[in-house]
């Protein structure tokens, strides 16, 4: 298929990556949840996209409940790839997200990434720990969850 029947993307990082998409419904707009480091990154990308939608601030690392929380992780050993998804939150996220990357980096899996659905709220404020913790964002995928699907992947 000829990539000039894509719009194109391009994130930042290490080494900076580019990735073709094409929205084939019409999109009805979206509130979606951002974290404050991503924000000119996500309006850029909507802008590029022609997508419609109000950027709200994610909600803060205090709003997170006390107990502890709970990511999952998708392993691909044959790439070197793992994927932690969020499942449930928790004060000790930070801590949580630190300890997978570094279980996963002794296991030899070289390429960590996550995904994090940005009409949750506290999903968005996962997103934002994950880039205070050496991730940064590598993809978007449009309406893939409830909202928008942000992937990130660890480069610290």
């Amino acid at each position: 298929v000829p990539a000039v029947l894509f719009e194109c993307l391009q994130f930042p990082g290490p080494p900076p990556r580019r990735l073709l998409f094409r929205q084939v419904h019409e999109d009805a707009g979206a509130v979606v949840r951002c974290p404050p480091a991503f924000r000119d990154l996500l309006a850029r990308i909507y802008d590029e996209l022609f997508l419609i939608r109000e950027l709200v601030p994610a909600p803060g690392v205090e709003s997170l409940p006390a107990g502890r929380s709970v990511l999952g992780v998708e392993l691909d050993r044959s790439r070197g790839r793992a994927t932690l998804c969020p499942l449930l939150p928790g004060a000790d996220l930070a801590a949580n997200i630190a300890a997978h990357v570094a279980l996963l980096r002794r296991e030899g899996l070289t390429q960590v990434q996550a995904r994090c659905d940005l009409h949750h709220g506290w999903q968005a404020t996962v997103a934002g720990l994950l880039g205070a913790g050496g991730f940064v964002p590598v993809g978007l995928e449009p309406g893939a969850g409830a909202g928008d699907i942000l992937l990130l992947e660890h480069h610290g």
